[in-house]
């Protein structure tokens, strides 16, 4: 019969915190909120998207840089979700945000883009997760 030292517990302890800790890591990396952004340059007409970031900012970030444009700004960001860009005839713009599908963030952006103008076609469009 083996004799459990206050070593044995010891490490039985460690194991057990460093076992709860790993389990608990994981389930917030899982849940983690998940950012993505739209950017689009009016000089250029030029867009980039960014997806799957773990903050805003970088999103944004990211969005514009991909854009290629000096004047590139933002113009729709998301966060576990989908968003769009469109764009009509006369150059007016549609986008939208917060869709739990692409084809709902598609089809809001080509909604609103036609409030503005016509013959709206979409630019751009990316889901936060994807």
């Amino acid at each position: 019969m083996r004799v459990v030292t206050r070593f044995d517990r010891w490490c039985l302890s460690f194991l057990f915190v460093l076992t709860v800790g790993i389990i608990f890591s994981s389930i917030v990396d899982s849940e983690a909120q998940q950012f993505g952004a739209i950017a689009y340059s009016e000089s250029t007409g030029n867009y980039g998207y960014s997806h799957g970031y773990r903050s805003r900012d970088e999103a944004i970030w990211l969005a514009e840089r991909r854009c290629g444009a000096s004047d590139c700004r933002w113009k729709v960001w998301f966060r576990d979700s989908c968003g769009a860009l469109a764009k009509a005839d006369n150059g007016a713009l549609g986008y939208s945000h917060g869709y739990g599908s692409a084809e709902q963030a598609r089809h809001r952006a080509l909604a609103e883009c036609s409030r503005r103008g016509s013959n709206c076609r979409i630019l751009c469009w990316a889901c936060s997760g994807n």
